[in-house]
């Protein structure tokens, strides 16, 4: 259209007004003058509009505090929630005498709470965190931020800042404030973040703008990145008090000509009366340049100069966030979902980053699960963590008691090295090999490392635990508060809850209704009393009608045909609830509703069996979200269509908005008409697609042209080149060998595959038979029931390779 076309003209430069454009952009100036009636009209108007208000706003976390009624010297409206508000901006309330506050309410410090509070259910014999005293040089956390694993870190999850983090490669607190302050447009547009890179990794001299300003640009390499260090130079340069600095501050924050070439005067002359500043300038300049040429430089930097404190308090949030990713990264994971729970997409990216984590995140359980988010201890193993705990717990003697001496730190130490990242089901097991690998006295295996009831073995239950994320049951679709609160009293009131019909009789049925039950069995909440859910939804009908005869039957003011029978007869009419010989849901069809059941996958994801397609063949749909790619540039995304509305042209052609789900969140894009002919229906299947296009922003949103839609199963089946089967270290059945050749030999062709085979030390064995068979779908999903612990890895030709 005409509008975006001009609007596309104007440059993407902070704060830029149009008439600056039209003197920049020469093609939008002949436009205002020689263009269409209409451009002439919309860039007149638009010109007489600009800085016009339009609406009135109110500030997120502002409130203003005077000593009387503000009602009585400025102008009042009321607010969201009748809330008293005042009708000026900040600059003429604070004239009027007003004091403003801004109280910040952030998401992420209930996260850190609900971190520590799910630390101190899923860990109740480690020692208390206090996040407000953790180490701020801990190895662990700043090993982290160096590999830029920061999704769930306060401040520090886009993919602008990842890579920010990743050049800064941070080694102290002081790098994480700086990041904060430096990752804005401004200083990542003038080569101040650059300059910071290089200096601090002495790959650039640290020059600083005079001698006197050395101690103050010390901590950012010659860098002016905070405001209070531009209040600090023109002190020490040119006497400024505190109160004329900050005048300073604030008049190169306004830009004013004549107030700005007062300040300069005044910095000038400052500098000259110094004698200090006269004596240590460089002998190239003399005083009244360099004063000049500093005073530029502080003019040019305090449009970019962030507060510092503000900063910090940013920083340590971030930080603390990291330390907790870093040490407790399960239980931070669920505080994520537990504060994310309306937000789809973030549901959907932290999922995905469990995966990625190796943290399994386990389906909702009526027997297992509780309100919220919780973590669960599954078997033991010892990590980098658990080691970095036994030095923080032991070696500061934290837990150490009368039955704990020193002398047994060492051999410990050493013993828990050895079976670093070795898995042990059994706690009298893990206890044993641990016996068996510490070098010590006798007396230290028997009475100690042995006893089930010691401080270690108490510490190790905690420390040295696998843990998985078990689904809240508040997060689940169609089951209300009172519904979760049914399930939950049935629990308590009789424990672990065995069978199905026993459940539907104890559970009130007017809190729980059939929409919900279907909801519970289609998500997999009953899986630990029944695993087959094609079997109890085909019941559910008949269960609830026995239910409810039941509860009929116990009234005491009913009478019913159970009072006709004996005892033991009417006891088996109760529960009389008969399951149809069916299969179970496949694998394909159990995700399918858990996601409707959930709103996303849990148990697995659709895109899974296409996770070397993802690698090597596209984006994802956060990446194109935060800029990484530019303009135009040709991308593929691969997910599945959740949403899909067809419309008609002003030819009467179809075309389409459509939304793709990837591993990391969602995108809507159009389909054009001439797209639409050739793959529109695509867009109806529930399948696995690669969708290629040309990247596109419009308003600061971030969208994608689309030239082709392809099936996924498709380019394997015909652009694939080899597959590779990951066998675990764990031994297949031979029955599942045999299955595993006849499947193998159904489907031959002309691909070639290998055997990536796991042993137990470590090592892998590269096997390659000489059949060649067809990468069809049908002989994926067969290879995915009979190996579903398994991995199938595809490779694909470096023309195939577009981003």
């Amino acid at each position: 259209s005409e509008a975006d076309k001009i609007a596309k003209l104007v440059p993407n430069d902070l704060n830029i007004t149009l008439d600056q454009a039209l003197e920049k952009e020469p093609e939008l100036a002949i436009l205002a003058s020689d263009g269409t009636e209409n451009e002439q009209r919309l860039l007149k108007f638009s010109r007489q509009l600009e800085d016009l208000n339009t609406h009135l706003g109110t500030h997120a976390a502002g409130v203003i505090i005077m000593n009387q009624d503000i009602r009585e010297v400025m102008p009042v409206c009321t607010g969201k929630e009748d809330t008293l508000q005042s009708m000026y901006p900040m600059k003429y309330a604070e004239d009027q005498g007003a004091v403003k506050f801004d109280f910040l309410g952030l998401q992420n410090l209930s996260t850190i709470d609900n971190t520590i509070d799910l630390i101190s259910k899923s860990r109740p014999d480690s020692v208390k965190l206090d996040i407000t005293r953790i180490p701020m040089d801990d190895p662990l956390t700043f090993n982290l931020f160096c590999r830029a694993d920061t999704i769930g870190v306060f401040q520090l999850e886009s993919s602008g800042m990842k890579r920010l983090v990743s050049n800064m490669q941070p080694s102290a607190f002081e790098d994480i404030v700086a990041i904060l302050a430096l990752y804005r447009p401004g200083p990542l547009g003038s080569g101040m973040v650059e300059d910071y890179v290089q200096c601090k990794h002495k790959r650039k001299r640290v020059i600083f703008p005079h001698p006197l300003m050395a101690d103050i640009l010390k901590e950012t390499y010659g860098v002016m990145v905070y405001q209070e260090q531009i209040i600090q130079s023109v002190q020490v340069l040119a006497g400024f008090s505190l109160g004329q600095a900050d005048l300073l501050r604030r008049a190169i924050g306004k830009k004013t000509v004549e107030i700005l070439a007062e300040q300069r005067l005044q910095f000038v002359e400052g500098c000259l009366k110094n004698t200090k500043f006269v004596e240590q300038c460089p002998r190239e300049s003399n005083p009244e340049n360099k004063a000049n040429e500093i005073f530029d430089t502080i003019n040019y930097f305090s449009g970019y100069g962030f507060n510092k404190s503000h900063s910090v308090a940013y920083g340590l949030i971030s930080y603390q966030t990291g330390y907790l990713k870093a040490h407790y990264p399960v239980q931070l994971m669920a505080a994520l979902f537990n504060g994310s729970v309306n937000n789809h997409d973030n549901i959907i990216n932290y999922i995905s980053e469990c995966k990625a984590m190796g943290v399994k995140v386990l389906p909702p359980d009526v027997n297992l699960s509780s309100k919220i988010f919780t973590v669960e201890p599954t078997e033991f193993r010892i990590s980098d963590i658990t080691l970095a705990h036994f030095e923080r717990d032991f070696s500061s003697r934290k837990l150490l008691g009368d039955t704990f001496h020193q002398d047994w730190l060492e051999p410990l130490r050493k013993s828990l090295k050895r079976l670093k990242n070795r898995d042990f089901k059994d706690e009298t097991e893990f206890l044993k090999i641990i016996v068996k690998t510490t070098e010590a006295e006798n007396e230290l295996n028997q009475t100690f490392l042995l006893n089930s009831n010691s401080i270690f073995a108490s510490w190790l239950r905690s420390e040295a635990r696998v843990e998985v994320i078990r689904f809240g049951l508040y997060a689940i679709k169609n089951v209300g508060g009172k519904a979760v609160d049914a399930i939950l009293k049935v629990r308590s009131e009789h424990g672990e809850l065995k069978d199905f019909m026993e459940f539907m009789k104890k559970v009130n049925l007017n809190e729980v209704n059939r929409r919900m039950l279907e909801t519970l069995v289609k998500c997999g909440a009953f899986d630990s009393i029944h695993d087959n859910r094609a079997q109890l939804f085909a019941v559910l009908d008949n269960a609830l009608h026995l239910a409810q005869e039941f509860k009929r039957a116990e009234e005491p003011s009913q009478d019913s045909l159970f009072s006709l029978m004996d005892a033991g007869d009417a006891k088996a009419t109760e529960t009389l609830l008969e399951f149809p010989e069916v299969r179970n849901w496949s694998k394909r069809e159990r995700l399918k509703q858990e996601k409707s059941a959930l709103g996303f996958y849990v148990s697995g994801h659709p895109l899974d069996s296409y996770s070397s397609e993802m690698k090597l063949l596209a984006t994802t749909t956060d990446k194109l979200k935060e800029g990484v790619h530019a303009e135009k540039n040709k991308i593929s995304l691969v997910g599945i269509i959740v949403n899909n509305t067809v419309r008609l042209n002003q030819s009467n052609a179809k075309f389409a908005i459509a939304t793709v789900e990837d591993t990391r969140g969602t995108l809507e894009f159009p389909v054009f008409a001439t797209v639409y002919e050739k793959d529109g229906e695509l867009l109806e299947s529930d399948e696995p697609l690669l969708i290629s296009g040309r990247v596109n922003y419009r308003d600061d949103e971030v969208g994608m042209f689309v030239d082709n839609i392809r099936r996924l199963s498709e380019i394997r089946e015909t652009e694939a080149r080899s597959m590779s089967i990951k066998i675990n270290s764990d031994p297949l059945s031979q029955e599942t060998i045999s299955l595993l050749r006849s499947t193998l030999q159904k489907y031959s062709g002309e691909k070639p595959f290998t055997f990536l085979v796991q042993a137990p030390d470590a090592t892998s064995v590269t096997i390659k038979p000489e059949e060649r068979i067809n990468f069809s779908s049908a002989l994926i999903e067969e290879l995915e029931e009979l190996l579903p612990l398994q991995t199938l890895e595809f490779s694909y030709s470096s023309k195939n390779k577009l981003h």
